[in-house]
């Protein structure tokens, strides 16, 4: 597995070569791309990442799933153009949130709706190499305001993922959301490592129900302990997962911050919860030089 920079979860902007120095300067290997860059111009922003030679972690959906017909084909139409310039920049996957009401149909019929568009969308995915990774919002706040609720749990995505009619369908496993949903390390290890397209961490304050936490309180991973962010990676680790990973906290935890700060304090985060026995190596080390001083 090997690091990817999102900013946009860490609330930072910029230019895709701005971007991809941060990623370069921090050592992270990949950069999770989203709707906003590629709009900056897509060829250019791959040539900036082929010549750093960093690979596209993996990129959000850009289709609108729930759309009218017409938008929605048109989104599907332009498809075509990202995931052929994020195949060739070694991107194996993209990730799919899914809503957690319904808007407009019964909780049956939107079912029925997701799997048929995104089957559809998985399909036209497949010739480049790319999987689709879905994903969920479990906090209660998210769902409140409606009257319909839809996917929210880790049951009803593994339900949906099951019945979509392709094989490059899997999972985005973001920790954070599996944890409020209510599901433990164990359940979160019986999704099988193959399903995975990706991972995303954040942890949460201690003294916060998982009945009312909202996606505001995704804090830095590790930074806490409340999420098994460290058990899940172990996990990944011991069964040679090969995918991004990236931390996803809410970016109003660094107003104020510069962005370099933020960035580093981001890598090093996740290179101490990536590799722990490093860690502890270079603590003893300081500690015996210490000694010996």
């Amino acid at each position: 597995m090997y690091k990817s920079l999102n900013a946009e979860s860490l609330g930072i902007s910029g230019r895709p070569n701005e971007l991809i120095e941060l990623a370069l300067t921090y050592k992270f290997r990949g950069l999770d791309l989203n709707a906003e860059t590629w709009s900056r111009g897509r060829e250019q922003a791959a040539m900036f990442l082929k010549s750093a030679n960093i690979r596209v972690g993996g990129f959000d959906l850009p289709v609108r799933l729930s759309a009218e017909e017409a938008e929605y084909k048109q989104d599907l139409a332009a498809l075509n153009d990202v995931a052929e310039i994020t195949s060739s920049l070694d991107c194996t996957n993209c990730t799919a949130v899914i809503a957690p009401y319904c808007e407009h149909r019964a909780y049956h019929e939107d079912f029925e709706f997701h799997r048929e568009r995104l089957t559809e969308v998985a399909e036209q995915l497949k010739p480049f190499g790319i999987r689709l990774g879905l994903g969920f919002r479990a906090p209660i706040a998210s769902r409140a305001a409606y009257e319909t609720q839809f996917i929210s749990s880790y049951q009803t995505l593994m339900a949906l993922v099951q019945t979509v009619v392709s094989d490059n369908v899997g999972v985005c496993l973001d920790v954070w959301h599996w944890h409020v949903s209510g599901a433990s390390l164990e359940e979160i290890k019986g999704i099988g490592v193959d399903l995975i397209t990706a991972v995303r961490l954040a942890d949460a304050p201690a003294d916060v129900s998982m009945d009312s936490i909202t996606e505001s309180q995704r804090l830095v991973p590790g930074s806490t302990g409340v999420v098994p962010n460290a058990g899940v990676l172990k996990w990944l680790n011991e069964m040679d997962y090969s995918g991004p990973v990236s931390a996803y906290c809410h970016g109003d935890q660094f107003t104020g911050t510069n962005r370099n700060k933020t960035v580093a304090e981001i890598a090093e985060t996740l290179d101490a919860l990536m590799n722990p026995a490093e860690e502890e190596a270079a603590e003893d080390l300081s500690v015996e030089e210490a000694v010996a001083s």
